[in-house]
């Protein structure tokens, strides 16, 4: 079984009168990586994650995994560790006991592993779950999943509530652990440049669809900033798709999608203008905001 998720024609929204948050979402993801889901808050991200884990079930098309409902069948549902920031904080239960349960839940789950853990980040196994912080709920949530090395492990902003030490102690672990024990492991966030190093692929999710599935590398080519003056950046795009424009008095600038090969290198060489290549970071945040430069210069129009 190679756990190959694939979603079809997806419909869903919470509530029967409720504006559906996919209306026919289309997408693969690859096993075997570590898969970034990204986009802006609100976007989807985490329902789309509890729709694979088979936590939510569609209104309308399917999610499978090898052709298996994970909401109604129980191996393929065995195989995944869906992990949140939050917790019941009402719960009594001790930290301790709920690492024993996950013990018994998970046949991969290494329990030393866990526990180390819990001395890394200082976490207390007698203490009870409804005392814990956000970020040490976020943390603790976190270990749980990553040790019970479930083929599909979903990390659902594994970092939310997390100082920046923290942060990047999380990312490091989860490469280091992916590298000793390869799975499919999904995570969500709406902050890209913190895990785009260790991503394989993306998925990005923004208006209740895909705008980009893929190797985060190619993703970089797929998109170019241009920088000139006010007529030779209007005069440049003016045929071409343009996810971003700013056109002022200190800064004219347009970010166009399209392959930056060298076809459009020399073009854009022969015009006049700078081309700078998008960082992953860059092609996130052009692709799933909403085009507002020359909006915001009018707040300083006298």
């Amino acid at each position: 079984m190679s756990n190959e998720i694939k979603i079809e024609n997806l419909k869903f929204g919470y509530g029967y009168k409720s504006k559906k948050i996919f209306n026919g979402l289309n997408v693969s993801i690859a096993p075997g990586q570590i898969v970034g889901i990204v986009g802006r808050n609100g976007e989807g991200k985490t329902t789309l994650m509890k729709l694979i884990a088979g936590k939510l079930s569609p209104d309308e098309g399917s999610v499978l995994i090898d052709d298996r409902d994970p909401a109604t069948d129980i191996e393929t549902a065995n195989k995944i560790i869906y992990a949140s920031s939050t917790y019941n904080t009402e719960s009594r239960s001790k930290l301790k006991d709920i690492l024993q349960y996950h013990k018994l839940m998970y046949k991969n789950f290494d329990i030393n592993f866990a526990n180390k853990l819990m001395d890394v980040f200082d976490i207390e196994q007698n203490k009870r779950i409804g005392r814990l912080s956000k970020g040490q709920t976020t943390i603790f949530n976190f270990i749980c999943a990553i040790a019970s090395r479930a083929e599909i492990t979903i990390l659902d902003e594994p970092v939310s509530g997390a100082d920046s030490v923290r942060r990047k102690q999380i990312y490091d672990i989860i490469l280091r652990d992916y590298i000793e024990y390869p799975r499919t492991i999904l995570i969500s966030s709406h902050l890209l440049s913190e895990m785009e190093n260790i991503l394989a692929n993306i998925c990005m999710i923004g208006a209740g669809q895909i705008l980009y599935n893929g190797d985060v590398d190619e993703m970089k080519h797929k998109a170019f900033k241009v920088k000139g003056t006010r007529q030779q950046v209007t005069e440049f795009v003016k045929d071409k798709k343009v996810i971003f424009k700013q056109l002022c008095e200190t800064n004219n600038i347009a970010v166009v999608e399209e392959d930056y090969n060298k076809t459009v290198m020399e073009e854009i060489k022969d015009k006049g203008l700078i081309a700078e290549r998008l960082t992953a970071e860059e092609f996130y945040m052009y692709r799933t905001t909403v085009n507002l430069g020359e909006d915001l210069e009018k707040l300083w129009e006298k």
